[in-house]
């Protein structure tokens, strides 16, 4: 869960500052951090979690603690601590690190990737935290970047942290999403179906639902009749909408695109709250679905939102392919 250089000799109140940078955003993470600080100040962390050599393939020790010594000084301060919090899948093929200073005070958070694919996803956030920063927020805010780049092969991206009280949105609270995805996604254009088979996320959608005939059909009769595009996430559920005293936090923009289909957000955060409610009902979350959608109703304009889905459902959004699965289900069975 946690790794951090030196451990034996860290002073106790640096551990505990290193243990508050797992992201307990739900209440289930709160109660794993609450139970890790509880077993540090027993002493039996060590005991169940036994510290074990932190290996970087293609990186000797020495290289990795300079790489981290440098991106420390981007944050202007030599002397921070980067403290290692894995994903929850170690395939995932990246790391997190967060950077804190003598005083245990969190500076910055860092993705690194570790393969071609998620090297490309860490690079699309840089760029797109850079184009949102000049937009100028009013309604949410996004990390700031501190730095970006590669090294040895490996991207990374260097942003601020956001606030040790953030939490998770809850979805019965009755934030305003559809004025939030309004100002970050701007106009709604027309893509003609010549100019799809240039954008990424189209061929990726072909691709991935590549055995469901049916749903290609619907896709490329959606194309052919232009896609509505704009600016969107591309993940936009719960555990990445945080929200504090003050502000309302969108994080991890690796799959955002500025031309995606223009329901994708939208989509995303009505299906993310149908699986919260229901995970064994699909069939009722596609009705719900579609009330919530009467365009997914009509003949005329259903495809633009299955287009969303499908962008969700591509990128291996769960509660889209389980919506996904139960309109289109032949063929839909190995997809995950």
């Amino acid at each position: 869960m946690f790794a951090f250089p030196d451990a034996v000799s860290m002073p106790v109140k640096m551990r505990k500052h290193a243990i508050r940078c797992y992201p307990a955003h739900t209440g289930k993470k709160l109660w794993v951090r609450r139970a890790v600080e509880l077993l540090t100040g027993l002493g039996l962390v060590r005991w169940l979690f036994p510290a074990e050599p932190f290996l970087l393939g293609g990186i000797s020790a020495a290289a990795f603690e300079k790489w981290m010594q440098d991106l420390g000084k981007e944050i202007s301060d030599s002397e921070l601590c980067p403290v290692f919090v894995w994903p929850a899948d170690p395939e995932r093929g990246r790391i997190y690190a967060y950077f804190l200073d003598a005083d245990g005070r969190r500076r910055a958070f860092c993705k690194i990737g570790m393969d071609d694919r998620n090297n490309g996803l860490i690079e699309r956030e840089a760029e797109t935290l850079n184009e949102l920063e000049a937009m100028s927020l009013k309604l949410s805010r996004v990390p700031g970047l501190i730095a970006s780049g590669k090294h040895v092969g490996m991207n990374y991206v260097l942003v601020e942290t956001t606030p040790l009280d953030a939490r998770a949105i809850d979805w019965n609270e009755g934030v305003d999403t559809d004025s939030l995805i309004d100002e970050y996604a701007g106009s709604i254009r027309i893509v003609a179906g010549s100019e799809l088979e240039n954008l990424p996320w189209w061929k990726e959608i072909l691709k991935v639902f590549s055995n469901r005939p049916e749903l290609i059909s619907v896709l490329r009769k959606a194309g052919e009749d232009g896609v509505e595009v704009c600016r969107v996430h591309g993940d936009l559920n719960r555990t990445n909408i945080l929200v504090d005293e003050n502000d309302i936090w969108l994080l991890d923009w690796e799959r955002s695109e500025q031309c995606g289909p223009a329901l994708t957000d939208q989509l995303c955060v009505a299906v993310d709250r149908l699986w919260l409610e229901s995970k064994v009902d699909p069939g009722g979350n596609l009705q719900r679905l579609k009330e919530l959608f009467p365009r997914l109703k009509d003949e005329k304009t259903y495809g633009q939102g299955v287009l969303g889905l499908a962008f969700l459902g591509a990128a291996g959004f769960t509660p889209a392919l389980s919506i996904l699965t139960e309109w289109f289900p032949e063929g839909m069975k190995g997809i995950n």
